[in-house]
């Protein structure tokens, strides 16, 4: 038997159930709320009650942050082997892009990412890649079949793009236009209050046009030459 942390009602754990209920319904899930403050933004957040205390930040954007305002006392650099090792990995596995995705309450209607990302089979590569560079992720993102291996991917947090690309930029080859266009593109980010006109949009779109060209698949067909 086990007790509802709202109501104190005991129910019976069913046999389905992988982890721990703290909730004897969906209802008492939903109600038993507490809001607290982010630590890094300080704005107000609704965390579950038995959560209370460990969870400090309303977002991984703000945990990432937090985590780098903590680092400040240490150089963010890399050696010269580390960032060759990083430009040549990305120049062979991996993505420099923008990205662009319809979005209403944008205004505009558009919203744009910037996109660094490295693939690998070896998840040993992933935790070096992650050792190097700071707070990120990896995960499986092929669907696999029999005779394939695991393929990961390696995301860099938007916060962490701008000092990484700084860094490895005298070492890329392959992707090194593309890397100088992310970095304009990154730039512009900032200059607008909520829901004001961007005056950079047509910018942000002729930086998206040109990296997509760069990083287009076959022949393109806006090439000049």
């Amino acid at each position: 038997m086990l007790t509802c942390t709202n109501c104190g009602k005991e129910f019976v754990k069913q046999r389905n159930w992988r982890s721990e209920k703290h909730y004897c319904s969906s209802k008492c899930q939903y109600s038993d709320r507490v809001e607290t403050e982010c630590l890094w933004c300080k704005g107000k957040m609704s965390v579950r009650r038995y959560l209370f205390g460990t969870r400090r930040y309303c977002s991984a954007s703000c945990r990432n942050k937090a985590y780098w305002e903590r680092k400040k006392d240490r150089p963010l650099s890399l050696s010269i082997a580390e960032a060759a090792y990083i430009a040549a990995f990305i120049d062979g596995e991996g993505t420099i892009s923008i990205r662009k995705y319809k979005r209403k309450s944008m205004v505009g209607g558009m919203r744009y990412n910037s996109v660094v990302e490295m693939n690998n089979t070896d998840v040993g590569v992933m935790q070096y890649l992650r050792s190097l560079i700071g707070p990120a992720r990896y995960y499986i993102f092929k669907q696999q079949q029999e005779n394939r291996k695991k393929c990961y991917r390696f995301t860099v947090p938007s916060n962490v793009q701008r000092w990484l690309l700084a860094s490895i930029l005298p070492y890329l080859v392959i992707k090194k236009r593309q890397a100088e266009i992310v970095l304009q593109f990154l730039s512009l980010l900032g200059e607008k209050d909520h829901g004001q006109e961007d005056a950079n949009l047509a910018r942000r779109e002729q930086l998206y046009q040109e990296v997509h060209d760069l990083n287009h698949r076959g022949i393109n067909k806006r090439c000049t030459f």
